[in-house]
This record gives C-alpha cells, structure tokens and sequence, in this order.
C-alpha cells in the first residue's frame, strides 16, 4: 500500500491530483486567520486611544 504526499508549494489542483497527493482545503482556517487579524488590529486602535486619552489627561 502506497502512501500519498501533501502537496506542499503546488498551486495547481491538476497537478496534485496527477501525482496522487492529498489537497487540503485551508479556505475556513484564511478565514479565520483574517477574522483573528481583524480583531487584534481593533484591540491595538483601542488601545492606542486609551492611551491618547490618558496623555490628554496628564497634560
């Protein structure tokens, strides 16, 4: 029993299958990957405004 390869750096889904390797779809983990981004650039804004407010305080 043969076993498959991942098919690691190939863009093109002919050419995975043609040499028998395993496609993995990473659409749903991009998708959350983006969302954490977003997220994480929101916490930084408000962050940042916290601490503009604070300045603004002390002056």
């Amino acid at each position: 029993m043969g076993y498959k390869t991942l098919a690691i750096g190939v863009s093109d889904f002919a050419e995975t299958i043609e040499t028998g390797s395993y496609y993995v779809d990473k659409t749903l983990m991009i998708r959350e990957l983006r969302e954490r981004m977003r997220r994480a650039c929101e916490t930084v804004r408000y962050v940042r405004r916290i601490y503009e407010n604070i300045e603004e305080v002390l002056r």
